[in-house]
C-alpha cells in the first residue's frame, strides 16, 4: 500500500472515531440529538437498540388521526428509503407516535443522525416491574355502595399479561369478557398475539384494578380491561415495546373505549426534571403526551428504590400521573430487599400505620398522589388469590379510582381527573424529603369537589354527594363551589347553560307521569303515556308545543315541580293551541293561558 493510501485510510479511521465521540446532542441545522450512552455503546459493539423520534410538523390545527397515521408513516419510510439492512434492523414502526425502533450500526447512525426527519436517537432502555386491606382506606368501597363500579370503562394492564381464565377477571378474553382483547409485544412470533401471563404481575394489578370476587373486590370491578404483554416472564422488557403497547391504546381506544392505562413498571433511576432527558424527551414520555391529548390518562408506579430526589421514568414525564405508596394498616415491621436475592435490606418500616409513607418509595415534588402499597391481597396466576407489595399495587388503586369517576361522569377529561385526585384525599409526608402528597380518597374526590372545579366544597360536612347543592344563581363560594355562569368544567347535562349543581333541579326530564320512571322530552309524549287518573309533571311552567288531547281519560297537567317532585306547582302557560277531540278538560288549582 503506497504512503498516500495509508494516510487515507487514517484518515478515514478518525473520522469514523469523531463520528461516534462528538458531542452528545447535536445542536446545528437538522442534525439529530444522539444520547451519549448510544455513541458509546457503538464504540464497544457492532449494533445496539435504539428508539428514533421523528421531527413533527407543528401546526396551528392538529391533523386528524388519519391525516396523522398518514403522515408518520410517509415520514417513517422515507427514512428507511435511504438505508440498508446492515445499517438499520426495523424492530417497531408506530402508528400513532412518531418514532421507530431498531438495531442500528455505526454507518447507520451516521445517516440516521444526519436525517432531517430525525430529531433524536436514545437507547432502548430496559423496564422492570415495581414491586417491592386496601379498599376501604381509599373509600373504593363507600362508591360502589353508591352505585358506580366502573362500568364502561376500559382500562389497558401495560404489564406482564394477565391471566384471563382467572374467574374474578371474567374467565375469558374477547367480546363479552372481562378483558377484552389485547396483544403480546414480548413474542417474538409475529403471529402470536396471547397476551396470557407467564409471571403473574399483570394478572395481580389487573384484579386490583377490577376484581369481581366478593371478598377480594377490585376498585372498579365494573370496569373492563385490555392486556397489553410488554415484559417477560422475569419482569423485564424493553422500552420500545413499551411505546408500541401506548401505541396500540390510541390506536384501539374507540374501539375498546380505552380511557385510563396502567403501567406498574419503570426503569428504577432517580429523575426530577420532567422536561429533561428521559421524562420530557424519550419517546416513552412523548407516547404518554399523545395518549393524554387523545383522551387516555396514564397512571405509574413511581418505583421502590427509596429515592428521595426523584422518581422513576416514566413515571416522571409530565403527561403521566406518578403514584407512591403507603401502608393501610399496622401491619408490623416491614423490611424492604435491595436486590433479589434479598441479600442487602433497601430500608426497614417499624412501626406501621394507615398511610404512612412506605420506605421504599420513590418520591420528589413531581410526584402526584400516593395510593395503598402493602399488603395487597389480589388475583394470582393460575388462579386463587395472593399477597403483594410495592408501588406496582398502589398505581392499579389510581386506574381503579380513576374508573369510577369516569362511571360518575365519562366527561371528564385526564386533566380534570388528575385535578380532581390531587386536590382531595388525605395529605401524608414522605419523612425522607419531608414533601407532603394526596393520598387517593375516591369518597373525597366525588363529594367534595363534585362541579370539578379543583375548589374542595366549604360546606357540605355530610359526605353525601351532592347533598346540598345551590339553588340558582348562586355566588363564588356557595356549598358547592356553584357560580352565576359556569365553568367549562362544570358539568351541564340538562344544556340549559347553568351547572347542574347550581340548578334548581339539575338533571330532572322535562317531563315525566308521576309513578312511572320513563320520562318524555314534551308533554305530549308524557299525555300519551298517561293513564286515566294520572298526574303529567314538566319542570318548566311555560311550555311552546301544540297539544292533541285526543283519549277519553282523565289527566292531570301540573308545572314547575322541584326535584322531588312533590312542591307545590305553579299555573302552566302553553305557547300554542289545544285541540280536545274527546273527553274534557278540566282547569283546578291554576290556570292554562292561551297565548
Amino acid at each position: 500500500m503506497s504512503m498516500y493510501l495509508k494516510i487515507l485510510s487514517v484518515l478515514y479511521s478518525i473520522v469514523a472515531v469523531l463520528i461516534l465521540s462528538g458531542a452528545s446532542y447535536g445542536a446545528a441545522g437538522n442534525i439529530a440529538e444522539v444520547e451519549q450512552a448510544v455513541i458509546d455503546e457503538l464504540n464497544e459493539k457492532a449494533e445496539i437498540d435504539v428508539i428514533i423520534v421523528l421531527r413533527e410538523d407543528k401546526t396551528p390545527v392538529p391533523p386528524k388521526a388519519s391525516e396523522k397515521r398518514k403522515k408518520i408513516r410517509l415520514i417513517q419510510e422515507r427514512i428507511l428509503s435511504g438505508l440498508y439492512l446492515s445499517d438499520f434492523k426495523m424492530k417497531r414502526k408506530y402508528k400513532t407516535i412518531h418514532g421507530m425502533a431498531g438495531k442500528v450500526s455505526r454507518k447507520g447512525l451516521s445517516k440516521l443522525r444526519n436525517h432531517p426527519d430525525v430529531l433524536r436517537i436514545h437507547k432502548d432502555r430496559k423496564a422492570f416491574i415495581n414491586l417491592a386491606q386496601s379498599i376501604p382506606l381509599i373509600n373504593a368501597d363507600t362508591v360502589q355502595d353508591l352505585g358506580f363500579s366502573g362500568t364502561g370503562v376500559t382500562v389497558a394492564i401495560i404489564d406482564t399479561g394477565v391471566d384471563y381464565t382467572h374467574p374474578s377477571l371474567g374467565g375469558c378474553l374477547g367480546t363479552g369478557c372481562k378483558v377484552l382483547g389485547g396483544d403480546d409485544f414480548v413474542a417474538h412470533n409475529p403471529n402470536d398475539h396471547d397476551p396470557m401471563d407467564d409471571n403473574g404481575h399483570g394478572t395481580h394489578v389487573a384484579g386490583i384494578v377490577s376484581s369481581t370476587h366478593p371478598t377480594y373486590t377490585g376498585v372498579a370491578p365494573g370496569a373492563n380491561l385490555v392486556a397489553l404483554k410488554v415484559l417477560d416472564n422475569f419482569g423485564s422488557g424493553n422500552f420500545s415495546d413499551i411505546t408500541a403497547a401506548i401505541d396500540w391504546c390510541i390506536d384501539n381506544k374507540d374501539a375498546y373505549n380505552i380511557s385510563v392505562i396502567n403501567m406498574s413498571l419503570g426503569d428504577g433511576d432517580e429523575y426530577n426534571n420532567p422536561s429533561a432527558p428521559p421524562c420530557g424527551t424519550f419517546l416513552t414520555a412523548l407516547a404518554i403526551s399523545e395518549a393524554r391529548a387523545a383522551g387516555i390518562i396514564t397512571i405509574v408506579a413511581s418505583g421502590n428504590n427509596a429515592h428521595s430526589d426523584g422518581i422513576s421514568y416514566p413515571a416522571c414525564a409530565s403527561a403521566a400521573v406518578s403514584v407512591g405508596g403507603v401502608y393501610d394498616a399496622n401491619v408490623n415491621s416491614v423490611s424492604w430487599c435491595a436486590n433479589s436475592s434479598c441479600s442487602v435490606i433497601l430500608c426497614t418500616d417499624n412501626p406501621t400505620y394507615a398511610d404512612k409513607v412506605v420506605c421504599h418509595t420513590n418520591s420528589d415534588e413531581i410526584l402526584d398522589v400516593m395510593a395503598p402499597d402493602y399488603a395487597i391481597h389480589s388475583s394470582a396466576l393460575g388462579g386463587g388469590f395472593t399477597t403483594k407489595g410495592g408501588t406496582s399495587m398502589a398505581a392499579p388503586h389510581v386506574s381503579g379510582a380513576a374508573a369510577l369517576l369516569l362511571d360518575y361522569d365519562p366527561l371528564l377529561t385526564p386533566d380534570e381527573i388528575v385535578t380532581i385526585l390531587k386536590n382531595t384525599g388525605v395529605n401524608v409526608t414522605d419523612p425522607k424529603n419531608n414533601l407532603t402528597f394526596p393520598r387517593v380518597d375516591i369518597m373525597a374526590a366525588l363529594a367534595n369537589d363534585m362541579d370539578y372545579d379543583g375548589i374542595p366544597d366549604d360546606g357540605d360536612s355530610s359526605s353525601i354527594a351532592g347533598d346540598n347543592p345551590c339553588t340558582g344563581g348562586g355566588t363564588a363560594s356557595c356549598d358547592d363551589n356553584c357560580i352565576d355562569i359556569p365553568n367549562t368544567d362544570q358539568a351541564d347535562t340538562d344544556s340549559d347553560g347553568i351547572g347542574d349543581l347550581c340548578d334548581i333541579c339539575p338533571s330532572s326530564p322535562p317531563a315525566r307521569v308521576d309513578g312511572m320512571t320513563p320520562s318524555y322530552s314534551t308533554i305530549q309524549e308524557a299525555y300519551n303515556a298517561a293513564g286515566s287518573g294520572g298526574t303529567v309533571q314538566s319542570q318548566d311552567t311555560l311550555f311552546f308545543e301544540n297539544l292533541v288531547l285526543n283519549d277519553s281519560k282523565s289527566v292531570n297537567f301540573t308545572g314547575g315541580y322541584d326535584c322531588s317532585y312533590i312542591s307545590t306547582p305553579g299555573s302552566s302557560i302553553i305557547n300554542g293551541s289545544i285541540s280536545i277531540n274527546s273527553g274534557t278538560m278540566v282547569i283546578q288549582d291554576g290556570s292554562f293561558e292561551l297565548q
